[in-house]
């Protein structure tokens, strides 16, 4: 690339992309990056990323291919036969702090994908048409801030999946209805404020510790199921679901009675409220009209 080009020129050319998709040529809010020279097209499982300056890559499985050494970026571009959780590109990557784009059409599995990478700051948006899993995507990610709204449309698990990210204040997901297993979702993460406004729990047989310790949660999400619930013959449970949610302010109580209503699909709840809403006054109001053997 000529670097005699105006920025105006160059961003005529290049613009930060999502699985060949032009998502914006500003760059003046994006990371601080003026031009991070992403072209239009990434090549399929590849992944374009920022890191820590004068660190190199240690994913594995995976083409490395310097982009820019200005702003230490990479198109990284996962080359094994068969992604699985023992094959994982990005884990454990302590010097990852930007996913900045992302083709990731022909996954089917980001399981563990970014787990432990603890200076991962922000996550573009990414294409889930075919991910069926998401089980501990950014698990222990305890930098996270930032992440786009993600399509949950066919995924099945999502359980550890932002676990201990514990700066992360909010994280917009939907169409939940496929999602069986909730459990750990966002285990202590003690700066989560909000989630969705609702999430579907039709196909759910496991919510345990959804939000364990989410402490600056303000409102529990509304929990709708778009017919009777599918369980493959297991029963859900909910144990410690918002259990020590001391923020919330909303919807424990309305929570409450969507999941008794399920009963006794909903078999197993100990602890599923405890101390949920406890220190704010019209959270402490609904906690106070949930049984005891909920919370």
């Amino acid at each position: 690339m000529d670097q005699r080009q105006t920025k105006g020129e160059r961003q005529m050319n290049y613009g930060l992309t999502c699985n060949g998709k032009l998502l914006t040529t500003d760059y003046s809010n994006i990371l601080g990056i003026p031009d991070p020279y992403n072209p239009y097209n990434l090549p399929a499982k590849t992944f374009r990323a920022q890191y820590k300056q004068n660190t190199y890559p240690t994913t594995k499985y995976c083409a490395v291919t310097l982009v820019d050494n200005v702003q230490n970026i990479y198109d990284i571009t996962y080359t094994g036969e068969y992604y699985s959780e023992y094959e994982v590109p990005f884990q454990s990557d302590k010097n990852l702090t930007n996913i900045i784009g992302a083709n990731t059409t022909d996954f089917t599995s980001c399981r563990n994908l970014f787990a432990d990478c603890t200076a991962l700051q922000s996550m573009c948006e990414f294409d889930s048409s075919n991910i069926r899993d998401m089980a501990s995507m950014f698990d222990n990610c305890y930098s996270l801030t930032s992440v786009k709204p993600i399509d949950m449309t066919n995924v099945s698990a999502v359980w550890d999946m932002f676990a201990v990210c514990d700066k992360l204040s909010a994280v917009n997901f939907y169409n939940t209805s496929n999602i069986k297993y909730f459990n750990h979702m966002f285990f202590s993460c003690t700066s989560l404020q909000s989630l969705p406004a609702e999430i579907d729990i039709t196909n759910a047989v496991g919510a345990l510790y959804m939000c364990y310790n989410c402490t600056a949660l303000t409102s529990v999400p509304k929990l709708t199921t778009s017919s009777t619930p599918v369980t493959d013959n297991k029963l859900m449970q909910t144990d410690s679901m918002f259990f020590d949610c001391f923020s919330v302010q909303s919807g424990a109580l309305a929570a409450y009675q969507k999941l008794a209503s399920l009963y006794p699909a909903v078999s197993s709840y100990n602890l599923t409220f405890h101390s949920c809403g406890n220190a704010t006054p019209q959270g402490a109001a609904e906690l106070a009209q949930i049984p005891s053997d909920w919370k």
